[in-house]
């Protein structure tokens, strides 16, 4: 596993930065992927919070808010609700891998890289959104945001000693899960309305 750049730039971006002052009339509901069955997933993340500790301008994400996006948050008239878990393909059979680590404009994370698991997201984001379903979104679990410029040089540096000797971690079987999002101030947490295991 190895830590390599998603964008070429030198510092990191400040990822909430965008998202602050937003006018939010509605609560905000999402599908994520979840993992509080996980304990590869969380192993490696406690891991990480203790190596990345002490670093300005970096926030490690907690364990139980360990997520992968899997449909865009917005209002709740633009995807379906519970009612969605009708609508999904069957879950593929093999292991959920995450294979990769990397250093995104925005943070840290590992990403899947299986194909199989790659083409479910895909048909499952496109069956639970209405409109624009945008299913070329990379699948990964943020380990990290940034907030603020950061160096990535030093970056890399921390995380290499952490990732190298891996060669995959299992994700076990997520669990997928229709929530109402809240976005506190560095981080992103969630109240579960309706969850099924995969």
């Amino acid at each position: 596993m190895d830590v390599r750049r998603l964008t070429p730039a030198e510092h990191l971006s400040d990822h909430w930065e965008k998202r602050r002052g937003r006018t939010r009339p509605r609560p905000e509901y999402t599908w994520y992927l979840t993992y509080g069955h996980s304990p590869e997933l969380h192993d490696l993340a406690s891991a990480f919070q203790a190596t990345i500790k002490g670093e300005r301008h970096v926030v490690p994400v907690a364990t139980p808010w360990l997520h992968s996006t899997l449909v865009r948050p917005g209002a709740a008239d633009g995807m379906f609700g519970p009612e969605g878990f009708d609508r999904l393909p069957p879950a593929p059979p093999e292991p959920f891998l995450l294979t990769e680590a990397i250093i995104f404009d925005e943070g840290a994370a590992i990403i899947g890289v299986s194909d199989t698991w790659q083409a479910w997201l895909n048909a499952a984001r496109a069956a639970l959104v209405l409109d624009n379903p945008n299913p070329h979104v990379w699948l990964h679990v943020s380990l990290c945001y940034t907030t603020g410029p950061y160096p990535t040089d030093n970056l890399d540096d921390r995380l290499s000693p952490l990732v190298s000797p891996l060669a995959s971690v299992d994700a076990g079987r997520p669990v997928l899960t229709f929530c109402e999002l809240h976005r506190r101030e560095t981080a992103y947490e969630w109240t579960p309305i309706a969850e099924r295991a995969l």
